[in-house]
């Protein structure tokens, strides 16, 4: 891991392709996190994070691998939430 603490991944176009994983990524992303690198997903979408990480899952990414999930829905909703 060296002297990265954390991961930030955008997940369409990096980690699949909205249907199936890139060939690698799943066994990347496994790898990272046996040498316990923290990573969270990032996306410029209008969904919450857990509708963001079933899509992972259903793509066969284990969400556990994820120490969060960021999106535009999820951080709209949270200041909505608080005002």
């Amino acid at each position: 891991m060296g002297r990265f603490k954390a991961w930030f991944l955008d997940q369409f176009g990096v980690l699949h392709d909205g249907k199936s994983p890139y060939p690698g990524a799943i066994s990347t992303l496994e790898k990272l996190a046996k040498t316990g690198a923290k990573m969270v997903i990032i996306i410029n979408s209008s969904r919450r994070a857990s509708v963001t990480l079933e899509k992972m899952r259903s793509l066969s990414f284990d969400p556990s691998l994820f120490a969060g999930t960021i999106t535009s829905g999820e951080l709209t909703h949270q200041y909505l939430q608080r005002t």
